[in-house]
């Protein structure tokens, strides 16, 4: 570069040498020389431009650089212990002290290396990315996708002490996380507000694993990588069982401090008696007594007190206060509706008789309501209606309209079975074990089936559609799973279960996933169309939403942005609509087939979408769609576009 320009050392546009402040974004640009940082524009690799300095820790320095291959901004990590080793002004590489500190440097570079093999073995979407890793300067360096934000101690400052509710969508980032880092036989052990990273969306991101570089059974070192308030005690021993419960331990602490803006007590003073750990309710934080308790559980003394893994501590983790409304709303609704679909129809003459008492016990056996409840609904039922046992009357027949002797089959039918009129359909299982649902779009009328309109509305317009075949249409998003069996690899983001819908899926990606699916001869398998789509997700009908008008009730039917915790959620974790269908609202956009274009008017029969176009359609919203935008709405991308809000749900042509 010519020597009269430089690079900005934080925004990289190419400035005059002579400028103090960079004229694109400002940044003050470094005037003097830190003999212990690579300084800008020094080049790594031949190929990253380092800038200014992210972070500077015991182990390593992290430095903001920009990738002149990809012409993108990273993050690169170099190892770099002061304590070991220090840096040659003429070369710029790491020299390592000699003796024993030499040794230790050698070591801690192992361990280094170590924690990137970890990193670029993870997919969860709350830690970091590992883009490459080299050996360069006599020392290691790893390069890592660069996210714009600030640490959850900084993100405090702006918002000031977090409620638990608040909190919540952090914390289950963090678990998930760990859950996974704790599947390689691997603990963080240094978890605290300064190692939680907000993006500027709000996503939280688990940093620095460089705690497990830590010497064993060196005590100075193991020391040395503690963070007082938020290490556990057994991390201050040599001899310490260190475990998931260690790391339970930071996070609880990370919990106390955002609720309160104070460490807790250290563990030593706790043991001791010298202090005790004040709970967080009486430093004014906002949470339930049920809460404080579960975080408490975490920030026990001796390790064998706390929760012996992250999913076990998880269990116990007290649902969000509308959520336990939910629960006791729809276990009363299961009361409720048992009375009404079990109970009353054997009651139309208000007589209960011995045997249809025992056919309401077995209805209950099967819907998992115990026999002692079911008798206390029994009673119920017979309060409300009047009615009364009676024993059977060997020389009274039984009239065909007795409704004692309806069967339990007949009581519970499939909502979906219901809902489809006209002849009987089956739906269908196929080898990847995609269940599918039909849809019959024809009603019957005066002995004749003919297609049932029914309304479409885009951009406040409405038009009437009508579709002349049935179909059947998967009842839940494909699974990454059901992806891989077919196409070998899934490329999503989100991972950590295969009841996990695929997504980051190009419209031109599904086609080629068809292609796949169709030679194994169970079908004809497509998108559907967006009139098939919108016909399945309404389930008959026209309101706003399938269930009604009332918005309190979409979290029970969909993952949206308050509800979904930042991520895409398992299939079927939701109620289904009236057709059987699952996630038709929320959890991940769905591909249709159609070119977007504008609505047609009037009456339309099969509409596919133009004949060409430059957006494809999508329909549903997802798990970031706040909850008033799902009724219905709609997206257009161009084919080639993937995403981690995008999935898709699959046609089986009848």
């Amino acid at each position: 570069m010519n020597a009269a320009k430089k690079y900005c050392a934080n925004c990289f546009v190419v400035m005059d040498g002579s400028i103090s402040y960079c004229p694109r974004c400002t940044y003050p640009q470094p005037m003097t020389v830190n003999p212990a940082y690579l300084n800008p524009p020094f080049r790594l690799h031949q190929q990253y431009v380092i800038g200014r300095v992210l972070g500077h820790g015991g182990f390593g320095i992290t430095y903001l650089a920009y990738d002149r291959s990809l012409g993108v901004k990273v993050a690169i990590k170099e190892y770099f212990p002061s304590e070991y080793a220090a840096r040659d002004p003429r070369t710029m590489n790491v020299v390592p002290h000699p003796g024993k500190q030499r040794d230790m440097f050698i070591n801690g570079k192992e361990k280094f290396i170590a924690e990137a093999r970890l990193l670029s073995s993870l997919r969860s979407p709350y830690t970091i990315r590992i883009r490459h890793f080299f050996e360069e300067c006599d020392t290691a360096y790893f390069v890592m996708e660069y996210l714009e934000g600030q640490n959850l101690k900084e993100y405090l400052k702006g918002k000031g002490m977090l409620s638990f509710t608040q909190m919540r969508p952090i914390l289950t980032a963090i678990l998930d996380a760990l859950e996974e880092v704790h599947s390689h036989s691997t603990y963080h052990r240094d978890i605290k507000p300064d190692n939680v990273y907000m993006t500027l969306q709000g996503h939280p991101i688990l940093l620095d694993f460089g705690s497990a570089r830590q010497l064993s059974g060196v005590t100075q070192n193991t020391v040395g990588v503690l963070t007082p308030g938020f290490a556990a005690i057994e991390q201050y021993s040599t001899h310490g069982v260190q475990g998931p419960w260690t790391d339970i331990y930071g996070v609880a602490a990370t919990l106390y401090y955002t609720l309160t803006g104070k460490a807790p007590v250290f563990p030593q003073d706790r043991l001791t008696g010298d202090r005790e750990l004040v709970p967080p309710s009486e430093h004014g934080a906002d949470l339930r007594p049920q809460e404080e308790a579960w975080l408490l559980k975490g920030l026990e003394i001796r390790w064998n007190d706390r929760p012996s893994s992250v999913a076990e501590w998880r269990r116990t983790l007290p649902l969000p206060p509308q959520a336990e409304r939910d629960q006791e709303q729809a276990v009363n609704s299961a009361e409720e509706n048992f009375i009404r679909f079990a109970i009353l129809p054997k009651l139309a003459n208000r007589f209960l008789m011995p045997q249809a008492e025992q056919e309401i016990l077995e209805a209950g056996d099967f819907l998992n309501i115990s026999r002692e409840q079911s008798k206390q609904l029994i009673e119920v039922a017979l309060e409300r209606t009047g009615s009364v046992r009676r024993a059977p009357d060997r020389d009274q027949a039984t009239s065909s309209g007795d409704t004692s002797r309806l069967t339990f089959s007949e009581i519970f039918q499939p909502v979906h079975a219901k809902a489809v009129s006209g002849p009987a359909l089956s739906g269908f299982t196929n080898s990847l074990g995609m269940e599918f649902v039909p849809i019959d779009v024809l009603t019957e009328k005066a002995g004749v089936r003919i297609p049932k309109p029914f309304s479409m509305r885009r951009q406040g317009k409405a038009f009437s559609v009508s579709l002349s075949k049935p179909y059947q249409l998967q009842k839940h998003l494909v699974t990454q799973a059901q992806w891989q069996k077919v196409m070998g690899e899934s490329p999503s983001r989100f991972q950590g279960s295969e009841r996990l819908p695929v997504e980051q899926i190009s419209w031109e990606d599904t086609q080629q996933y068809f292609y796949r699916l169709n030679q194994k001869g169970e079908g004809i398998y497509r998108l559907p169309t967006e009139a098939e789509w919108e016909y399945a997700c309404r389930g008959g009908t026209e309101s706003c939403f399938y269930f009604g008008e009332d918005l309190s009730l979409v979290d029970r039917h969909a993952w949206h942005q308050a509800n979904s915790q930042g991520h895409v959620n398992e299939v079927g974790k939701r109620l289904p609509n009236p057709y059987g269908l699952c996630d038709m609202l929320g959890n991940l956009w769905e591909w249709v087939q159609d070119w977007d274009g504008p609505p047609p008017e009037g009456h339309v029969s099969d509409p596919s979408g133009p004949k060409l176009g430059n957006m494809r359609v999508l329909r549903g919203g997802c798990w970031n769609t706040p909850a008033p935008e799902l009724a219905l709405c709609r997206w257009q991308r161009p084919s080639y576009v993937c995403s981690w809000e995008i999935g898709l749900r699959l046609v089986r042509e009848i």
